[in-house]
């Protein structure tokens, strides 16, 4: 299909499109030329640099610095003795200087306080002296009057040096006979409260005084019961 480009439909969309276009209707018909001296640039010049924040600050700025040095400013000074104020190195840098001359006192008061309560509290230092003088050298006498009250003591509470006396008055070389009567009548009631004596007589007529019938109830009726179970 061939549509010649000027066609009615195709000239008249052409022709609004550039109406409508913001190219077209920005596009500059011609250029002007202001030369750099004409009182309107001059002017419109001067009130640029008046209203200029860069140009309002220029001198602000070529002034700046003159007469002291950047780091010597009272801001900078007050922030570097703030900075030496709260440093903690600083602050102890002289303490760990000095750290190699320090010496540590050994006679102190509490030093020597300690030392001393230490031996007065020492179970070895309290008995060292009698360990090494005394112990094992020591003889006590044989009789004292501790030993004399503990052996009278032991004396007194003895139940052989009680019966001491009661031992030797009593009658030597007498015997008395076995017939006696307190004698048998002890025998005879050894014999009536002895269990062995007084199961003998049954043990011996046990089993003897009777005998079971072979041909009883019982052993018959028990063969025959057996003879059918085998069966």
């Amino acid at each position: 299909v061939h549509i010649p480009p000027d066609m009615l439909d195709i000239v008249s969309s052409r022709n609004t499109q550039k109406t409508v276009s913001g190219v077209d209707y920005r596009k500059y018909l011609h250029q002007w030329i202001c030369l750099p001296d004409m009182q309107v640039y001059v002017h419109a010049r001067k009130v640029n640099e008046q209203l200029s924040d860069i140009f309002y600050k220029d001198d602000l700025n070529w002034l700046k610095g003159v007469g002291c040095y950047a780091w010597d400013t009272p801001e900078i000074l007050r922030c570097k003795q703030s900075m030496k104020l709260q440093s903690e190195n600083l602050y102890r840098s002289k303490g760990i200087e000095h750290f190699k001359d320090y010496t540590v006192v050994m006679d102190t008061p509490v030093y020597e306080t300690c030392k001393q309560s230490a031996k007065n509290l020492s179970e070895l230092n309290y008995r060292s002296d009698y360990v090494t003088n005394i112990m094992g050298k020591n003889t006590a006498p044989a009789v004292t009057v501790d030993t004399e009250r503990v052996r009278q003591a032991n004396y007194i509470q003895s139940e052989n040096f009680y019966k001491e006396a009661n031992k030797m008055f009593m009658p030597t070389g007498y015997t008395l006979p076995y017939d006696t009567p307190l004698n048998k009548q002890a025998k005879a009631n050894s014999i009536i409260t002895s269990n062995m004596k007084y199961r003998e007589a049954y043990d011996l007529m046990k089993a003897r005084s009777y005998k079971l019938d072979p041909e009883g109830v019982n052993f018959v009726t028990i063969r025959k019961a057996n003879k059918v179970m085998n069966e």
